[in-house]
């Protein structure tokens, strides 16, 4: 279960932790430097939130057609980078939308629909245990950033506030990178495509039928001589 707890680490600093849950800490500050509107303001959330509507297909392709450290390790550089740039916001009222925009698009790219798939790549057993494990990191996250966000806005202000949610969304980066690895293609492959045996009818690695010996034509496989009642779907 190490890679489910690696897993839950890195959901804690994405943008399912991140971006719903600290957002409203900076509309006070970003008022009364700008001088926008709440309601300005707020729009923002909205732009991420369907940004990452419309881009989550594209997310889910990119996650069939490569392996997932090919996707999740990209999209932290680039959430952590507009992240970072929050900390030298100017006035103009476009870049934060632009930002938050950017937001989005990697949003999933970095949150709990890249990760599942890396859990159910490799895991084959306590697959449940390894997925509720890392869905608990975006609560977990959710709990701990805003407050550490909300002690730095008061002591340092909100610009070292953005700075500090970049570092952490960054520190991802070498998680990910030192605790997923890709399955091999033909083992990914043929990991996805193997069907799930009933432990019933299986026993010492044999599976107890009768015609496993001498099977029908048209049932020799190259999963062995399993009949189709060995098979779940």
């Amino acid at each position: 279960m190490v890679g489910g707890r690696g897993r839950l680490c890195r959901v804690m600093v994405s943008f399912a932790a991140i971006v719903p849950y600290t957002f409203s800490l900076f509309l006070s500050s970003l008022h009364a430097e700008f001088g926008w509107k709440r309601e300005a303001i707020s729009g923002t959330f909205g732009i991420a939130a369907i940004t990452v509507a419309v881009f989550s297909p594209g997310i889910g392709l990119l996650l069939d057609r490569y392996p997932p450290r090919r996707v999740i390790l990209p999209s932290i550089i680039v959430f952590s980078a507009a992240l970072l740039s929050l900390s030298r916001l100017t006035p103009h009222l476009g870049r934060f939308y632009f930002t938050y925009f950017v937001l989005g698009v990697v949003g999933n790219g970095t949150a709990q629909l890249s990760y599942s798939k890396g859990v159910l790549t490799w895991f084959k057993q306590r697959r449940g245990a390894a997925l509720a494990l890392m869905l608990t990191g975006g609560g977990v996250g959710s709990v701990l950033l805003p407050l550490i966000t909300q002690q730095v806005i008061q002591h340092h202000g909100w610009r070292a506030g953005y700075l500090t949610l970049g570092l952490i969304a960054l520190l991802g980066f070498p998680l990910t990178a030192l605790l997923m690895r890709n399955m091999p293609g033909r083992q990914a492959s043929v990991a996805e495509s193997v069907p799930h045996v009933d432990s019933r009818c299986v026993q010492d690695s044999d599976v107890l039928d009768p015609c496993r010996h001498n099977p029908p034509r048209g049932l020799r496989s190259e999963w062995g001589h399993l009949t189709p009642c060995c098979f779940v779907e």
